[in-house]
């Protein structure tokens, strides 16, 4: 069977070459690489040590120098044990790396759940009636300002003030039409109520809320409810004790 290739260039030994002793490090330990490359080359081993080399490269060719020595055993071994621990630090660094993206993970995870933990304080179907209103005022701001013009006629017609021919006959074509005559008639009634009362409140906001009417009255609430009661049950609104909001019964 064929034995596998070295991983590097074999090492050939060759008779010490002529060197002085100033050539050989000045103490008993090799502290770097220089060092022991001096030493190799003492004891005539062709190889060199470069320090560009990955520490598997570096273990790889002092255990093929010392395979050369028979009293190197222990020195192999020693070699041997560096390298596995070479491979412990590669594999603790991927598992380092692998932590470290876990735990942003989990920051980002700690941030949603915050966010989430926060929208349990509203109610959804709050949010919707919010979100509806806020619509319902959109289109109206949207439909004022594209129409303005023809709004403001409309509005000194409904007041009786004179308006050109044009404005009459267009709105010849929409007096049937019961949104029309609606919207007419609240008017109307906007103009003969006093703003500061509970009825131009409900004609003017198709809900309002049961605590807007108590600030209206004073702040009485047994009245507020012995109002808002009586007007229930003579079908002029339509009041939602629970949810604190009233409405003109259509």
């Amino acid at each position: 069977m064929e034995s596998n290739p070295p991983l590097h260039k074999s090492i050939t030994l060759h008779k010490p070459v002529a060197v002085c002793m100033n050539d050989l490090p000045q103490n008993n330990e090799i502290t770097d690489i220089e060092e022991l490359n001096r030493v190799f080359k003492f004891l005539g081993i062709e190889v060199v040590l470069d320090s560009k080399d990955s520490n598997t490269a570096m273990l790889n060719k002092l255990e093929e120098i010392c395979s050369k020595f028979d009293y190197f055993s222990d020195l192999i071994n020693s070699i041997q044990q560096t390298r596995d621990n070479e491979m412990d630090v590669e594999k603790y660094k991927l598992v380092e790396r692998e932590c470290d993206m876990l735990e942003i993970s989990l920051a980002s995870l700690k941030d949603q759940y915050s966010e989430y933990r926060d929208l349990d304080k509203y109610s959804l179907e709050d949010l919707e009636n919010e979100l509806a209103v806020l619509n319902q005022n959109f289109n109206d701001v949207q439909f004022e300002t594209i129409n303005r013009e023809v709004l403001s006629k409309i509005y000194d017609f409904i007041k009786g003030e004179p308006v050109d021919g044009d404005l009459i006959n267009s709105l010849s074509y929409v007096t049937e039409m019961k949104g029309f005559r609606n919207l007419i008639e609240k008017y109307e009634i906007l103009s003969d109520i006093d703003q500061d009362s509970v009825f131009y409140m409900l004609a003017k906001n198709e809900s309002i809320k049961m605590d807007d009417v108590c600030k209206v009255l004073g702040g009485d609430r047994i009245n507020t409810l012995e109002l808002l009661y009586y007007l229930q049950s003579v079908d002029v609104i339509v009041f939602d004790n629970l949810k604190g909001s009233i409405k003109l019964k259509k």
